[in-house]
């Protein structure tokens, strides 16, 4: 599991470091509909889908079945916060990710979503590095 935790860590920052590129691009109508953008915004979304999937494989099932209750109640609300963040980001992705709605969109609609979508990716990453990476490492011992 120690591997694993690698892993996300090294997730989390190329997660970071393309929302910190994306938040400048998502600002320019013109830069988002580069071909630059479309493939920096699919490895976004396929990094938090990778990221989701490995946490979900990796971590909570061990936690889910540890003897510590406290562990479990910390693996549910970070599993459910998961599941939430996927629906919304699933959600996004539908209504901004398709070719077909990308000719006709409000750019203000899109980036004001945007924005909202990477400050909840954000506050999950920093919630994972300062609370639930730290707090899995110890339980490994």
């Amino acid at each position: 599991m120690e591997f694993q935790l690698e892993k996300l860590t090294k997730q989390n920052r190329e997660i970071e470091e393309l929302c910190k590129v994306l938040l400048v691009v998502v600002e320019s109508e013109a830069a988002t509909c580069t071909q630059v953008s479309r493939e920096l915004f699919e490895r976004f979304s396929d990094k938090v889908i990778a990221h989701l999937t490995l946490e979900d494989a990796a971590l909570y099932s061990n936690l889910l079945d540890h003897d510590d209750k406290g562990v479990n109640e910390m693996a549910t609300r970070y599993l459910n916060g998961a599941r939430e963040l996927k629906r919304l980001f699933t959600s996004y992705e539908r209504t901004w990710c398709k070719p077909a709605e990308k000719k006709n969109r409000d750019h203000g609609k899109f980036a004001e979503e945007t924005r909202e979508i990477f400050r909840l990716v954000m506050e999950r990453i920093s919630k994972e590095d300062h609370e639930f990476f730290s707090a899995v490492a110890a339980i490994q011992g």
